[in-house]
């Protein structure tokens, strides 16, 4: 009976030991998956930081854009203003030009 007994112990020891290894192996498992785990959220981490600063410098840009926008939408302005000023001197110029050749014709007329 005692016999039995220890080798029911040395059994159940033996079958321990087995399910140790294997409890040792399936943590190391997890410390294996933890390890790529931690690595696939650091490379995670570094991509984001890359496409928010890519996210910021084209913010920069289209305010930028959007300023140099601004200031050609202004020059076209005061060109259409100048454009209107020209026109204008143009018909000044022309009325002086019709109304001398009125007078240059009632020369000519009077002098004949």
């Amino acid at each position: 009976d005692i016999e039995q007994g220890i080798t029911q112990q040395a059994q159940d020891t033996e079958s321990c030991l087995v399910q140790m290894s294997n409890l040792a192996s399936q943590i190391n498992s997890v410390h294996e998956n933890t390890d790529e785990i931690d690595r696939i959220a650091y490379n995670t981490k570094e991509m984001i930081g890359r496409g928010m600063l890519a996210v910021d410098n084209l913010g920069e840009k289209a305010r930028g854009t959007s300023d140099i926008t601004q200031i050609i939408i202004e020059d076209i302005v005061n060109l259409e203003k100048q454009s209107g000023m020209i026109d204008s001197i143009i018909g000044t110029i022309n009325g002086i030009a019709s109304q001398t050749n009125l007078l240059s014709l009632n020369a000519s007329i009077e002098a004949a």
